[in-house]
């Protein structure tokens, strides 16, 4: 893990719904044009009719294959790599200014994971190790909400999900259809979560 990793994944990953809980934050302190409602071409991906346990996987599926396509993307395009570089400096500049150096917090997290892996440990530091984890993501997830409240931040950003998510279309032209599955999986988790009964469709009509 290291910095262009934390970032990128702030400004690209998480808009374009490969982290349910991101989007929902950031939906409702800007929300971003959702993508148009895609019924025939999406996935056979039907949330309202499976269980908890079903949906989760069918979101981390969905999720892997459009970060294959992401990472095909910025693999093939050296102009959406000059603005995620771009938007690397900007977020790490942003982080600074913050006091967080997020080199450091990042080095830390995989030396926690890497000891956490060890057999020799008790369970007291196992559970000593999982707080300082959970510490150092809070840090810098505090530090994304900060940094995302940038403007210059946002109207780059927009310009970079905008230019990815065109570039995944050319790749894969379910890109849309899958993120709007990736959407109704979400939706749905959020409505069980509420107390609403699981064979409700998502959208309803007021009767």
């Amino acid at each position: 893990m290291n910095v262009k990793m934390i970032t990128r994944n702030v400004v690209a990953t998480g808009c374009l719904l490969f982290a349910a809980n991101v989007m929902a934050e950031e939906k409702a302190a800007s929300p971003a044009p959702a993508p148009a409602p895609v019924e025939q071409k999406a996935p056979a991906v039907q949330p309202q009719q499976q269980p908890q346990m079903s949906m989760q996987q069918q979101f981390q599926m969905i999720q892997q294959q459009l970060k294959s396509v992401q990472n095909k993307a910025l693999e093939q395009s050296p102009e959406l790599q000059a603005q995620a570089e771009a938007l690397d400096g900007m977020m790490a500049a942003n982080f600074k200014e913050q006091g967080i150096d997020v080199e450091k917090e990042a080095a830390r997290l995989t030396e926690i994971q890497q000891q956490a892996s060890s057999a020799e440990l008790s369970d007291d530091d196992q559970k000593k190790l999982g707080t300082e984890y959970r510490e150092i993501q809070q840090r810098l997830m505090v530090a994304r909400q900060t940094a995302m409240e940038s403007e210059e931040i946002v109207k780059k950003g927009e310009a970079f999900r905008n230019a990815l998510l065109e570039e995944m279309i050319k790749i894969e032209p379910q890109t849309q259809a899958m993120i709007g599955a990736l959407q109704q999986i979400q939706q749905l988790s959020m409505q069980q979560a509420a107390g609403a009964k699981p064979e409700v469709k998502i959208t309803q009509e007021s009767k």
